[in-house]
């Protein structure tokens, strides 16, 4: 299932899952609903820049980067939502970003990307980016 290249369909439904998802949690999370559109937008930027940085440094098909990035998203979601349906939001924040990164380090790996290039884009690019938009999408 999470092996590229996916259909446009495919696509387009990870995607959706991916952005529902995050505003799903953020809602059954105590969070709300706008606050979860802000999480959206954050998010969406930050992947956004990140596939792009995989792209640029992996030199692999721009259509597998951004195929393991949508499945990585739909893994993340899956996990927060069930985390945030079982009362434990923060520990589900964390196995969520630990799942997404070692599924990426994995899929990179096959193809010849080292794990430590991957995890340094994940957390520095991915995470990075996200610590730097919040404030301007949340009052600090």
């Amino acid at each position: 299932m999470f092996n590229p290249p996916y259909t446009i369909a495919t696509r387009a439904a990870f995607a959706l899952i991916a952005v529902a998802g995050t505003i799903l949690f953020a809602i059954v999370s105590g969070a709300g609903q706008e606050s979860g559109i802000k999480l959206a937008w954050i998010t969406g930027i930050s992947w956004i820049i990140f596939g792009t940085c995989l792209v640029r440094w992996s030199r692999l098909p721009f259509w597998h980067c951004i195929d393991f990035c949508l499945a990585a998203m739909v893994i993340g979601e899956i996990i927060l939502i069930l985390s945030a349906l079982l009362a434990l939001p923060g520990p589900g924040i964390v196995a969520a970003n630990l799942a997404m990164a070692a599924f990426l380090a994995d899929r990179f790996l096959k193809r010849g990307f080292p794990v430590w290039k991957t995890c340094t884009l994940w957390f520095a690019v991915l995470n990075g980016i996200a610590l730097i938009l919040t404030p301007f999408f949340y009052e600090l």
